[in-house]
């Protein structure tokens, strides 16, 4: 039988997570037919995650990675992180992503501010 990839965008505009935004991002998305034998991925673009160090990226309650903090970068630039992961942890159907804020190591923010943008799940489907 036949294995073809598939990819559904989960979030596209930039979305704000720490203090100036949400501590947890929760988003849904489908992946209908989707083939579990056959690792899948989250790629998205990130920005301003330069000081508190990596922030743990969930599928359905299972950690699949984490998103790398740049230390020193600016601010202002993006960056392209891809998470690889197995893709027995989608589930043929609603399927839940979760971003949580990370908690800034000193001063008076309590996180570490940073946003995400064009959050993609690449995933194996059966023809």
């Amino acid at each position: 039988m036949p294995v073809v990839s598939d990819f559904v965008l989960i979030q596209e505009s930039g979305v704000n997570i720490g203090d100036s935004g949400t501590s947890l991002f929760e988003k849904n998305f489908g992946t209908g037919g989707r083939y579990s034998n056959a690792p899948a991925m989250i790629m998205l673009m990130v920005k301003g995650l330069t000081a508190a160090g990596d922030t743990t990226v969930r599928v359905n309650n299972k950690t699949i990675g984490v998103i790398e903090y740049q230390p020193g970068a600016s601010p202002h630039h993006w960056f392209t992180q891809i998470i690889p992961f197995p893709g027995n942890y989608l589930r043929n159907g609603n399927n839940e992503l979760e971003v949580r804020a990370k908690l800034y190591p000193n001063g008076n923010d309590s996180f570490d501010d940073f946003k995400i943008a064009n959050v993609v799940c690449f995933f194996h489907q059966e023809a």
